[in-house]
């Protein structure tokens, strides 16, 4: 391409410095210089245009999904159904007075609106009023709020991923069963009386276990 540029433009030096010595011959100078920018320009144009279609049918390919109605919905439920569309879920803690602990109070893409498959996906969880973190629970333990939060290591592009966690008014309870791809970071916000622990595994084989601090 360089070699095509220098060319033409050692062309076009050459054919101006024949405007001194051949004065009669500058009418067809100009016009081959006029040529020559013409397609120079052309050229740009084309380029340009295949350059937009190009963009356009690479982004158009990707698929649009509809983003279902998840206020109001259990954390879990509405975790799983955007996961299973190919969104990635982004999770937000907040307390509400006049909304029940693990229940969606807001998304950040309305319902019923087509975005492409893949795009991030916000979700507000309530906690319930405030101040009922570590609050006694009903069988005197210490009623804790913790966020698990998980990443498939490099070497899978998809699994299976059980989480299970277990406190000391629970035996081992399942808080997330799902494919995922190495894309989605799992965040889980669950609910711990006293001492938790959870336990991850990756197509069924137990990766993870560590105590909830």
């Amino acid at each position: 391409m360089l070699k095509i540029k220098f060319y033409n433009l050692k062309k076009i030096f050459k054919q101006i410095g024949k405007l001194k010595t051949e004065p009669v011959n500058y009418p067809s100078v100009f016009n081959s210089i006029k040529k020559m920018s013409l397609f120079f320009f052309l050229y740009l144009f084309v380029t340009g245009i295949t350059t937009l279609i190009i963009i356009f049918s690479l982004n158009s390919s990707k698929e649009t999904m509809v983003v279902p109605k998840v206020i109001n919905a259990e954390f879990y439920k509405a975790y799983y159904s955007l996961n299973k569309l190919g969104f990635n879920v982004d999770i937000e803690l907040q307390n509400f007075n006049n909304i029940h602990s693990g229940i969606v109070a807001y998304q950040s893409i309305t319902e019923q609106k087509k975005v492409k498959k893949g795009r991030k996906i916000k979700l507000v969880i309530s906690l319930g009023p405030k101040g009922t973190e570590g609050l006694e629970g009903t069988d005197g333990y210490d009623l804790n709020s913790h966020m698990i939060e998980f990443k498939l290591p490099d070497k899978y592009n998809t699994a299976r991923l059980k989480i299970l966690v277990t406190d000391n008014k629970d035996t081992d309870r399942t808080v997330f069963n799902d494919i995922i791809s190495s894309s989605n970071k799992i965040q889980l916000p669950v609910k711990i009386y006293g001492h938790g622990i959870q336990k991850i595994y990756i197509n069924d084989e137990l990766f993870i276990e560590k105590d909830i601090e």
